[in-house]
């Protein structure tokens, strides 16, 4: 994204994004370039490797008798099913690095010889394994292609957003500081300190907020596809840190987040919880149990947007939230801004005549 913004004055295509026809151009440039990075090797089972790996583990005997359903005679489509019913493919419902899902060599060549008895030559037993894999790859090619789709309509729409929309931030021309798109990651810059970690390590995501997303559900989980879908409005100001499932999946990062939240409850009396919804519930109560352990009488506040009552009193009772913050701009008539702030303020509906009032308007 950063390099392709940089470089499109030299390419002849348009550095300002001045209408859709813009839009459109640099879009399909942008597409382009994405195919030529051969991202769909992240989704499916490889083929030519694999076909070796199959192919060795025969030759070397190296086989894991097969114990599944019947598969004597059976299609390479059915053998394609029985395999992912099996729960055979490896790292199916994760992404992981290219070629990340794959089916164990000795499995598969248990499975072919179960499959194709009178077959002894290994190189025919490896291209059926090859066959039966293409079939397996259609439907994780079919989640690539509707992944780019959703991703380059996400980037579209920010894009027009953020140079074209009338109530936009006119961010003016495309550059590697101003890309076409928000930069989901930040750079730790190299330096003594970091030179002990990979390169890519110094990559961290951006953290950030998903319009009508599930509060309750970690989007930076690689179970979770926001970044890649392209649905995260990113802050570049802060990252997101991974807390796992709890102090055992990161020890550092829970002491030290420990320790940092309780040094800030001895010093002041209240804590705002910015865009609460977007950090792990867990996460959320063990920490304000740590702020609590310190300041028993600690005022919580709390920037919270579920969209649902039944939620946000799901946040207030397991957080201890003592009061929320909304947003006036959301009341979109008269009612109901007097809604919100009767609900979430004064307890008083504007507009409210009291007995007094109602004394005067008498009188007169």
């Amino acid at each position: 994204m950063i390099k392709f913004s940089a470089s499109v004055g030299s390419r002849g295509l348009p550095t300002s994004i001045t209408s859709e026809d813009d839009l459109d151009i640099l879009i399909d440039a942008l597409k382009q370039d994405v195919e030529k990075l051969k991202f769909w090797q992240f989704y499916v089972v490889d083929l030519v490797q694999g076909r070796e790996d199959v192919k060795g583990a025969l030759a070397d005997n190296n086989i894991v008798k097969w114990t599944g359903p019947e598969v004597r005679g059976r299609s390479a489509i059915d053998l394609a099913v029985t395999l992912h019913e099996q729960n055979l493919v490896r790292n199916i419902s994760i992404l992981g690095p290219r070629f990340n899902r794959s089916i164990d060599p000795a499995v598969s060549a248990g499975l072919l010889k179960a499959a194709y008895p009178g077959v002894t030559n290994n190189d025919q037993l490896a291209d059926n394994w090859v066959q039966i894999v293409k079939i397996i790859n259609i439907p994780l090619s079919e989640e690539w292609n509707s992944d780019t789709k959703i991703a380059f309509d996400n980037i579209r729409g920010r894009a027009k957003y953020n140079r074209l929309d009338l109530g936009g931030p006119k961010l003016g021309p495309l550059s590697a500081e101003q890309p076409i798109a928000e930069q989901y990651f930040t750079r730790i810059p190299e330096n003594e300190r970091t030179a002990k970690f990979n390169k890519l390590e110094l990559a961290v995501a951006n953290n950030g907020w998903i319009w009508d997303a599930d509060p309750l559900i970690n989007f930076a989980t690689n179970s979770s596809k926001a970044y890649i879908q392209r649905q995260v409005i990113a802050w570049g100001d802060c990252v997101k840190l991974r807390f796992g499932a709890g102090p055992q999946d990161s020890p550092w990062l829970w002491q030290w987040m420990t320790d940092y939240v309780a040094e800030l409850a001895s010093t002041f009396d209240g804590f705002r919880l910015d865009n609460c919804h977007s950090t792990p519930l867990h996460v959320g109560v063990a920490m304000l149990d740590a702020a609590r352990s310190i300041n028993p009488n600690l005022y919580v506040c709390a920037e919270l947007f579920t969209g649902s009552s039944e939620t946000d009193l799901y946040f207030v009772s397991r957080l201890g939230i003592n009061s929320l913050i909304r947003e006036a701009s959301n009341g979109y008539d008269p009612k109901e801004f007097s809604r919100l702030i009767y609900s979430y303020a004064v307890n008083k509906p504007i507009g409210k005549c009291n007995a007094s009032q109602n004394r005067i308007a008498h009188a007169n």
